[in-house]
């Protein structure tokens, strides 16, 4: 029995270490509904980085909504730039639409919601916010 000891205790000890480390890296990410325009919603991912440098609104391509382009590469990459001190707000489709269009991207109601989620980000820290999205996004 003390051979088998030998080897268990030092692969738990690495899996539990390993668990704490990952676990420590991975931040709290609340889903925000800020209001923009009069009966208007604008629904977030928000993730605060500890000791944010800056802040980023990702806009997932697709159609723009969280729940059907989950496998988007910003998407599964958010939590690594709260890691590495950056902010996160991921942008999802507002309330008065169920997806997000080129032409709604482009419009002067979308540059309202998205300012709605800069100063929402502003509000949590002073730093820049920067601007990312992928394909249709």
């Amino acid at each position: 029995m003390p051979n088998i000891l030998r080897i268990v205790v030092p692969v738990l000890a690495a899996f539990v270490a390993f668990a704490v480390l990952v676990a420590g890296r991975a931040a709290a990410e609340d889903r925000v509904v800020l209001q923009t325009r009069p009966g208007v919603t604008q629904p977030i991912l928000f993730q605060p980085a500890a000791s944010p440098v800056a802040s980023v609104v990702l806009f997932p391509g697709g159609v723009g909504v969280i729940a059907v382009t989950g496998g988007n590469f910003l998407l599964r990459v958010r939590g690594e730039f709260a890691a590495r001190g950056i902010s996160v707000a991921v942008i999802d489709a507002p309330s008065d639409r169920s997806t997000d269009s080129i032409e709604y991207r482009a419009s002067a109601d979308a540059a309202q919601d998205l300012a709605a989620v800069v100063n929402f980000l502003k509000s949590k820290a002073s730093v820049p916010v920067w601007l990312v999205g992928t394909s249709n996004g």
